[in-house]
């Protein structure tokens, strides 16, 4: 029954970290759809749209965002593995735990901060001040959406490591020599 829960819950973070990814590459589409439309119209009609730069940046932080969470599922961010490679397995399960413990904690903290501006943002109507006053909650509400499917990504994180940790057995062992005793 266990396995079977954690299969349908890690099958609903595989979709919801796709989800991410798929906004992730819309947003970069679109900002890259934009940035080649005004270098056309400045090029050939001598226009530049005014609102491209505040779109590419509005997208940017979307694709960033959104594309968190199955960056750390597929393995893609940047981990000191020259380092790592020198220590034990159990040590290094171990340092995985906490360093995964300490970026659960850190995004736990930016989704709620992040969710709180977004709110305040909506209950002041926020606009913002370029040329299409768009309501400010929307480009920030990618922000902790961002961050929670990162938090759940790292929470499945963590139970894997513990997993891992548990498979490994008790503490390391070694074998002690005294002067003069056999090896």
């Amino acid at each position: 029954m266990a396995s079977r829960v954690a299969r349908i819950v890690d099958r609903a973070l595989s979709l919801l970290s796709l989800g991410g990814l798929t906004g992730g590459a819309l947003c970069l589409s679109t900002m890259l759809l934009l940035v080649v439309i005004n270098v056309v119209t400045r090029k050939f009609f001598n226009y530049s749209i005014i609102m491209t730069e505040q779109l590419s940046g509005y997208l940017l932080v979307g694709m960033a965002s959104l594309g968190q969470a199955y960056t750390l599922k597929s393995g893609g961010h940047v981990s000191a593995d020259v380092f790592f490679r020198r220590l034990s397995p159990r040590v290094r399960l171990i340092l995985s735990a906490a360093f995964v413990g300490m970026a659960l904690f850190y995004a736990i903290f930016l989704t709620i901060h992040s969710g709180e501006l977004a709110a305040a943002s909506l209950a002041a109507q926020g606009r913002d001040s370029g040329m299409w006053r768009v309501p400010l909650f929307w480009p920030q509400l990618v922000i902790p959406a961002g961050f929670g499917m990162l938090s759940l990504q790292l929470v499945a994180e963590a139970i894997d490591t513990i997993r891992a940790l548990r498979k490994l057995g008790g503490p390391t062992t070694s074998t002690v020599h005294e002067v003069g005793g056999e090896s």
